[in-house]
């Protein structure tokens, strides 16, 4: 895999993403696209030890929910399966708001997953660093699964709220 550049330009287009996953979150319960059915969903990726977008990103899905009546999940998935069990990451996405939802999982589901957002992420260890990198966008699907707009974590939540209004269907 590439590493992502991580500039704070909008979100790149990279063809359209495909949402299929099958992940875990608390006590190892399964999350899929069906997990949300009914639900418009945001999905980012990242991990939770990280200082600065991934808390950005995961700050702009909870206000997201806070502040719209649309019926809207989401999903934080973390990357660094390493250090990120379903449990901490579920916890990690909690704290930013109750109704998010934290997951992860092996690392060929985990590279499935961001391959099938049309995203990546890389992982480089040595005996002095710990690095992840990953694509910091958040994307929006809709009810039944299609993938509607991504956004890049600077977009913040009123970009997102906006688009979520233009697709609602009453």
């Amino acid at each position: 895999m590439h590493q992502p550049n991580l500039s704070a330009s909008p979100a790149a287009f990279r063809g359209i993403p495909t949402i299929e996953f099958e992940l875990f979150t608390s006590g190892g319960k399964k999350v899929t696209p069906n997990t949300f059915s009914g639900k418009y969903l945001l999905i980012a990726i990242g991990f939770t030890r990280c200082e600065h977008i991934c808390p950005t990103i995961a700050a702009n899905m909870a206000a997201v929910l806070r502040n719209t009546n649309i019926p809207t999940a989401a999903l934080f998935i973390s990357v660094d399966n390493e250090r990120d069990s379903p449990e901490i990451t579920d916890q990690y996405a909690k704290g930013f708001d109750p109704r998010m939802v934290g997951a992860s999982g092996n690392y060929q589901a985990l590279v499935e997953t961001v391959e099938n957002l049309n995203a990546s992420f890389v992982v480089t260890k040595s005996s002095k660093s710990y690095v992840v990198q990953h694509t910091p966008d958040i994307y929006l699907v809709d009810p039944s699964g299609n993938f509607i707009e991504a956004f890049a974590f600077v977009d913040g939540p009123n970009k997102i709220i906006t688009a979520l209004k233009t697709n609602y269907e009453l």
